[in-house]
């Protein structure tokens, strides 16, 4: 029996929901509302005690669906890939990827794969989200991505010539960069699929 024949009209039925910094801000917002409506909710964060402040927010709220913490470093290509596996080994289906991951740097830092920070967090773990979760994605009858960035900004821009900022770093323009980088993502990826 398909989920719509037990679900009562106008309701809908529990999904299966992909947090990307999920434990601050609106991505932990996020996390609580879907869990409360029923849902299945998969937080990716980095930090183990915040992963665990959410668990316990959740059980004190008594929400009625599931949080799964996994920690993950978002900036490490390796590990992005190795939170995917872990998703994809527990759940044939995703029916929604949200991306609030972000982290702001007021020097620059370079992370193990030799990548500018702020552009690994914020631009490449969703590329790499978005592309290596499409296949459980695409096993949901209404699935849907919700990038969440700061689109129609008009100042900063892609240093094509220095995309990991050695040169001149600044934390306003690697944050910049990062969100001009994810509205191509975005345009790109709607343009695919």
């Amino acid at each position: 029996m398909s989920p719509e024949a037990v679900t009562p009209k106008g309701e809908n039925p529990p999904r299966t929901v992909v947090v990307s910094g999920g434990t601050n801000g609106m991505g932990r917002a996020v996390a609580l509302g879907r869990a409360a409506r029923g849902d299945t909710v998969i937080v990716l964060g980095s930090n183990r005690e915040k992963g665990e402040r959410l668990l316990d927010e959740a059980a004190r709220l008594e929400v009625t669906g599931a949080i799964e913490f996994e920690q993950v470093d978002l900036s490490g290509i390796d590990d992005t890939r190795a939170a995917v596996r872990r998703i994809a080994a527990r759940h044939d289906v995703l029916d929604a990827l949200t991306l609030f991951a972000n982290r702001q740097a007021p020097r620059r830092t370079v992370t193990a794969d030799g990548l500018e920070q702020v552009f690994a967090v914020y631009y490449l773990s969703r590329y790499l989200l978005s592309h290596e979760l499409s296949p459980l994605l695409r096993r949901s009858r209404t699935p849907v991505i919700v990038n969440v960035a700061g689109v129609g900004t008009t100042k900063g821009r892609l240093h094509w010539d220095d995309l990991q900022l050695e040169d001149e770093y600044g934390m306003v323009t690697a944050q910049l960069q990062a969100a001009r980088a994810n509205d191509l993502l975005g345009a790109r990826f709607a343009a695919q699929h």
